[in-house]
């Protein structure tokens, strides 16, 4: 898969995931995937889905909007904001998070090795009402 081509596959991906299609990260991530938010370390493909499994066990819609995406080399960068709707966040209301991503992408077009993930959020406490 060309370089740009599969950074968009990334980003569809992405926008296409819920509870039911997890299972599917071993299109994007290799198995050797280290995946770090703000409140989270995960190694290994089985234990990200997991994650996600979990993540969007409530979520009732989620979509990602892509602000700047780039690779150079193997190196790849996204910036996006990911719009939410969880019933137990932020009174059933949207929930807006900001973040940046980088990673390492492989000639199979899988990213690998750590994916770290800033955020930007709303006051927790404020989220959590």
């Amino acid at each position: 898969m060309a370089e740009p081509a599969a950074l968009e596959a990334f980003c569809a991906f992405f926008n296409k995931l819920d509870n039911s299609c997890t299972e599917k990260l071993y299109h994007v991530y290799t198995e050797d995937i280290q995946f770090i938010d703000p409140l989270h370390h995960i190694e290994g493909r089985e234990a990200l889905e997991r994650y996600f499994s979990t993540l969007y066990e409530n979520v009732e819609q989620c979509h990602f909007t892509y602000h700047a995406r780039q690779l150079q080399g193997q190196q790849a960068f996204v910036t996006w904001t990911m719009t939410f709707i969880h019933p137990r966040l932020s009174g059933g209301k949207p929930v807006k998070l900001k973040a940046v991503a980088l990673s390492l992408l492989q000639a199979t077009g899988a990213y690998s090795g750590t994916v770290i993930i800033s955020m930007r959020a709303p006051c927790f406490t404020n989220i959590c009402r």
